[in-house]
């Protein structure tokens, strides 16, 4: 159902996100969002620290201005614990550099599309065993600085063309009809739109850059065992 005094929430919210000079401020704005939604829908299984969508098929697609966030993250944690995220950076590599490399070759040939429409990264069976090189546990390692795809799961709905649908993991649509079910045949719901967010974070990223997927992120961050400084925000494996 619709809840109009969501709705004005997330209106003046959008209008604070449409200001927005750096990409901290719209994280910050969408932390926001979340806790409101979660108040009109508590049944939404998002606690802090969740993992949601960073395990199996779904991988999250991450701006340069986002992935700068994380580099400076991680490299403020203990050595021992970089030298883990570097493990796992080789690793995954290792194991998945071919269909890393076809989904790379994806993420170029949308970059025409509008915002909102790239960067989707169709589902890979062969990642059903993938998790995010950052979770620990069933936790997020990276929680504070991570990306804006991975706060929007669960409380965001998102608009191709002229369909909008919830921007969640297929476990969760399935939670969704459980509760349309004793709706009655309501299916309104008021949350944010997806669209809002990438808009205006590609707005706030150089236009030379590469958004691509984590795990290639981190990989092209690595040199000799370590991660680098800098960031380069046109990251290509080979």
């Amino acid at each position: 159902m619709r809840i109009p005094a969501l709705e004005h929430v997330i209106i003046d919210a959008y209008e604070v996100i449409n200001q927005a000079n750096c990409v901290e401020d719209i994280l910050d704005m969408m932390e926001f969002l979340q806790d409101e939604v979660q108040s009109f829908y508590p049944d939404i299984p998002i606690k802090p620290g969740c993992c949601l969508g960073c395990t199996g098929q779904d991988l999250v697609v991450v701006s340069a201005a986002e992935w700068s966030l994380i580099l400076y993250f991680i490299r403020e944690l203990p050595q021992i614990v970089q030298g883990e995220i570097v493990r796992r950076a080789y690793a995954w590599m290792k194991e998945y550099r071919d269909i890393f490399l076809l989904l790379q070759q994806e993420l170029k040939s949308q970059a025409r599309l509008p915002p909102a429409q790239r960067y989707q990264v169709p589902p890979v069976q062969a990642l059903k065993e993938f998790s995010c090189p950052f979770q620990v546990g069933e936790l997020c390692g990276i929680y504070p600085v991570r990306p804006a795809r991975s706060r929007a799961y669960g409380t965001s709905l998102i608009k191709i063309g002229d369909v909008v649908r919830f921007l969640t993991t297929a476990p969760e649509m399935r939670r969704w009809e459980a509760y349309f079910k004793t709706k009655k045949g309501d299916r309104e719901v008021t949350m944010p739109l997806w669209n809002v967010f990438t808009d205006n974070i590609h707005k706030l990223n150089s236009p030379q850059q590469t958004p691509t997927i984590l795990p290639i992120w981190l990989y092209t961050h690595v040199e000799n065992g370590k991660l680098v400084e800098d960031v380069n925000d046109q990251p290509v494996i080979f």
